[in-house]
């Protein structure tokens, strides 16, 4: 339907003249033409204007336009000289792509990231540190809260996704649903083959709308839902991402005398709610206008199992701080954990002997000191005085000080006098000597 410009134009082997449009356009004055063009052969320019887009063919059939080119329409191979940046650089050694190097300079640290998959995978010290003990060792939490219930009240976090179509039994159409794989999505409704208050998990994200599922971490795909349109079917989606508890009152958060800041981790253990359980930080500090609030710290708000990025079973927790510190609790409740929901429970994997300060010693946390006796440090006893110290029953000094050396004459009987130690005027002394 765009004009054409041309020298000569054959279609089907009529020459045509003076042409104007194609396809039902009127080609020319006196011509016309209908239908698809099963042959066009042009001599000279041909030009289409006021066309945007692409054409392209299969070198057999009619063209299609297109504002994009379809890789499925792309054939034969793109030569490194065809592409702009046709090479990676590692360090500073550049490797063109599709080749190899055997050495890479001003490489001097790799970062790994995830776990591995492959044999020959590099690994994370975290991941080795968790296959050897069975744990996945966490971030450690500066304080935990095991002995009652801190109020406050718990709201759930993630998103609501919205199912408005089931097709081919396996595929959920929801509007951004802005889902991630092993993300945990729980129908609220029974619905199309869904159960209400059942996890499931995302299995593939298909793109911004369509994803499937599987009915645990890493498993196989559900491929038994009923097909639908028109749906309705809200999933509750990671609840316990943004999840929090909430003082009831306009407060800061003490724990073992100590006033949290922002940023503060604490581990929850004792929740009369035990849905309410798990590693939390300070999100905002609270005072007498403003309540504290606590968030689910962000590497225990998604069922993650295995790792120490996400909550599940084997999940460990070194406490460093407060009363507890040197205390650690395992996660021992087994299977999914659907946040707001599923009981979660902690097992004390070490405790710390406690400790008392005796006489004469102060205990700061895990740090004990010598309590102040009061004594001024320095050093007692000359050549003219003579240290004086009282001593308690624990062998500390209470009391030190100096008492000048003074004797008296009488107490003299022999020995020597220096002249200089002579003073006054004395008859019938004409010299000195021996006693």
């Amino acid at each position: 339907t765009n004009p054409l410009n041309y020298n000569l134009l054959q279609y089907n082997g009529t020459i045509w003249q003076n042409v104007a449009s194609l396809n039902g356009v009127p080609i020319g004055s006196t011509y016309a033409s209908s239908g698809a063009f099963t042959t066009l052969n042009a001599s000279g320019a041909v030009t289409l204007s006021n066309y945007t887009g692409y054409l392209y063919g299969n070198g057999s059939g009619a063209l299609t336009a297109s504002t994009t080119i379809p890789t499925t329409a792309l054939s034969g191979t793109v030569t490194n000289a065809q592409i702009q940046y046709p090479y990676v650089t590692l360090g500073t050694t550049q490797v063109n792509l599709g080749a190899t190097a055997t050495s890479l300079a001003g490489l001097s640290t790799i970062t790994v990231t995830q776990s591995p998959v492959g044999s020959y995978d590099l690994a994370t010290k975290q991941y080795v540190d968790n296959a050897a003990t069975g744990f996945q060792i966490h971030t450690a939490a500066l304080y935990d809260y095991n002995d009652t219930n801190l109020a406050g009240t718990y709201a759930n976090g993630g998103t609501t996704v919205t199912v408005t179509a089931i097709s081919g039994g396996t595929t959920l159409t929801a509007t951004n649903h802005g889902l991630s794989v092993g993300d945990v999505v729980v129908p609220q409704t029974t619905a199309n083959g869904l159960t209400a208050g059942t996890a499931y998990f995302v299995y593939t994200v298909i793109d911004a709308n369509d994803f499937t599922i599987s009915y645990a971490y890493e498993s196989s795909q559900v491929t038994t839902l009923t097909d639908g349109t028109g749906l309705s079917i809200a999933l509750s989606a990671n609840s316990g991402v943004g999840a929090t508890l909430t003082s009831t009152t306009n407060t800061a958060l003490i724990i073992n005398g100590n006033t949290l800041s922002v940023g503060n981790r604490v581990l929850l253990i004792a929740q009369a709610n035990g849905y309410e359980n798990g590693i939390y930080a300070l999100t905002q500090q609270g005072s007498g206008t403003q309540p504290w609030i606590l968030t689910r710290a962000t590497d225990g708000n998604k069922y993650i199992p295995s790792t120490p990025l996400g909550l599940a079973y084997g999940s460990y927790f070194l406490i460093t701080g407060g009363n507890d510190g040197g205390e650690s609790y395992v996660l021992t409740t087994s299977g999914t954990i659907i946040f707001g929901t599923t009981n979660i429970v902690f097992t004390q994997f070490a405790q710390v002997t406690p400790y008392t300060a005796g006489t004469g010693l102060t205990l700061t946390g895990q740090q004990f000191n010598i309590a102040n006796t009061g004594v001024t440090a320095g050093s007692y006893g000359s050549a003219s005085a003579v240290g004086s110290f009282t001593v308690n029953a624990q062998g500390q000094l209470t009391l030190a000080s100096n008492t000048p050396i003074a004797i008296s004459a009488s107490q003299v009987t022999s020995g020597t006098f220096a002249s200089s130690l002579l003073s006054g005027s004395y008859s019938g002394i004409t010299g000195v000597g021996t006693l």
